[in-house]
């Protein structure tokens, strides 16, 4: 059974008053947030304090004017239609905030294993390039030294390319 949107109560009735229906309505789960007009012949600034502190969105008093009684339960049908689209939007947003955060999760994870794979291979390049660096070096070192060698050997003949290496 769907609980109704709206419930219109006496506070003077057989058996149990109208602020005790209230207050069952408000203990209960699936009715604490149906909106509740009170409509009575009871209506001293004592009895609509007290409907209020128990829940009650409005008071009406006997005898009521049709139109007025409409405008009210049109106005508390809005709010009830207003809370609900309230709900879904405020569903929409949590769904959509953890859907962005998983997916910051997701993009962070990422990141931090694209970090550890940069620095591998920064350490892999520089290793790279501390070998090569060797590698080119040592013959380059006996070529050098060759070359200086011939250089003090005293060659006339070997003097105009040592000008050219000076240079």
């Amino acid at each position: 059974d769907t609980p109704p949107d709206l419930i219109l109560l006496d506070i003077v009735m057989p058996e149990m008053d109208g602020y005790e229906v209230c207050q069952i309505l408000r203990a209960k789960e699936e009715t604490k947030d149906i909106p509740v007009i009170f409509i009575t012949a009871k209506y001293e600034k004592g009895d609509v304090v007290k409907g209020f502190e128990l829940g009650a969105q409005d008071f009406i008093s006997k005898p009521f004017d049709p139109k007025e009684l409409l405008a009210r339960v049109k106005t508390q049908m809005e709010l009830v239609q207003y809370r609900k689209r309230m709900i879904q939007l405020n569903a929409w947003l949590e769904e959509t905030v953890q859907d962005r955060t998983e997916d910051l999760i997701d993009a962070s994870r990422e990141l931090r294993i694209a970090n550890e794979e940069l620095k591998e291979l920064d350490g892999a390049k520089m290793e790279f390039l501390k070998i090569a660096s060797h590698e080119i070096r040592t013959p380059l070192n006996g070529i050098c030294g060759s070359m200086w060698l011939l250089k003090d050997s005293g060659h006339d003949e070997l003097a105009d390319l040592f000008r050219m290496l000076e240079v």
